[in-house]
């Protein structure tokens, strides 16, 4: 049996060379839950992305100041990311991705999410704090992604663990 996370379609501001593209994204909403720290977050989906990544902003409302003093530059277990939105270095967290199946019944993933670097270092209104958190190809797995701009659905299909 299979879980079903509906998601929605929203519209999307994107740089494409110098042009400014306005389009479609498919997102899902879900809780992180880090230890005593919790944050409902929209993720864009981006099955083009290895990773699920905490962008600046949310990370930001997740972890407050701490977030601002985590060592991006020296730490071993950074990576650097990159994509079509940019690159950066980002640091893993292990969380709880607590989604509602389409029964409003709750669905939890152990996940390691990313975290990435802000540029710039302080809250903004430009740079990464303006980009959406991605919900990668790690997340999707072990299930599928279905995305109809005829009906205009976005699901996530997921394999009942229980």
């Amino acid at each position: 049996m299979n879980r079903v996370v509906n998601g929605w379609l929203q519209s999307e501001d994107r740089l494409v060379g110098h042009r400014l593209l306005n389009d479609l994204a498919p997102f899902v909403s879900g809780r992180i839950i880090a230890g005593d720290d919790q944050l409902d977050v929209d993720f864009l989906i981006d099955s083009g992305s290895d990773t699920t990544t905490l962008m600046p902003d949310d990370a930001y409302k997740l972890l407050g100041d701490r977030y601002l003093a985590l060592p991006f530059s020296y730490d071993s277990s950074a990576i650097d990311i990159s994509g079509v939105g940019g690159s950066y270095r980002a640091l893993p967290l292990e969380v709880t991705l607590r989604m509602r199946d389409e029964h409003d019944d709750p669905l939890s993933i152990s996940q390691t999410v990313w975290i990435a670097e802000p540029d710039p270092g302080e809250p903004s209104l430009t740079g990464n704090w303006t980009l959406p958190s991605i919900f990668g190809r790690d997340a999707i797995r072990p299930g599928d992604f279905r995305l109809s701009y005829i009906d205009y659905t976005v699901s996530l299909i997921r394999p009942d663990d229980g």
